[in-house]
């Protein structure tokens, strides 16, 4: 987790510095190469495509959507002049990203769980799933005997409360699927949290007070919303 954050400031770093230049014309004049494609281009370019493989590989549905977006933007003045474009402007960024999302959402609602994930069988006694999409929902956990669960939410708001939290002896798992949605995860105040969500453009916050204690494993991804993780 902390080489993809690593990973991804320098690239934020690098990104922000060479459009500035690009932007005051440092760049214009020196650093275009292979017919109009810039010097910023290619590093934008290089570090996409390998955000790209990664994605694929790790079978990040959401990341490689917006990756293969954000690769069409940078290039889209080359690829307009490749097709014979009149204009470099193919179709409005924001419109695109918002197809995009769109696009996401609607794999995400017909499968699911990550589209074309192989996932490995679990007990059904102590394995279940909720599901919310656009409404507001409460999922109420039953301690006794909780291995794991399972927690899918997309553009509504998940409530998770835990019940019978004497019987609790740590260790189980939760897993949380949130997409443009907001999920609150209440547990009590003796439990701590070992936290593994994916953020994709969204805020996860963890606002437990305790180090030690039954442990809770938190792991999933968050896509462009929010999660809080709190005492009750």
């Amino acid at each position: 987790m902390r080489n993809k954050k690593i990973f991804l400031g320098m690239f934020l770093i690098l990104f922000s510095v060479l459009g500035i230049l690009e932007a005051l014309g440092v760049l214009n004049d020196t650093a275009t190469v292979l017919g109009g494609i810039s010097f910023l281009q290619i590093v934008l370019g290089i570090a996409l495509c390998i955000v790209i493989v990664w994605a694929i590989l790790s079978r990040r549905l959401f990341v490689s959507l917006l990756s293969l977006t954000s690769l069409f933007m940078v290039f889209e003045k080359n690829v307009a002049f490749f097709f014979g474009h009149t204009t470099d402007d193919i179709i409005n960024n924001w419109l695109l990203a918002l197809f995009v999302v769109i696009m996401y959402i609607g794999i995400k609602l017909l499968f699911g769980k990550r589209p074309f994930m192989r996932i490995k069988p679990i007990n059904r006694l102590s394995h279940r799933r909720s599901g919310n999409r656009f409404n507001s929902n409460e999922v109420y956990i039953d301690c006794n005997g909780f291995v794991h669960r399972e927690i899918s939410n997309n553009l509504g708001a998940t409530y998770v409360h835990f019940e019978n939290t004497e019987s609790y002896n740590g260790e189980a798992t939760l897993t949380v699927e949130n997409n443009l949605g907001y999920v609150e995860v209440t547990i009590p105040k003796s439990w701590c949290v070992d936290l593994m969500l994916e953020n994709n453009m969204g805020n996860t916050s963890n606002e437990t007070s305790h180090s030690s204690g039954p442990v809770l494993h938190i792991v999933g991804e968050n896509n462009m919303g929010t999660v809080l993780i709190r005492n009750s």
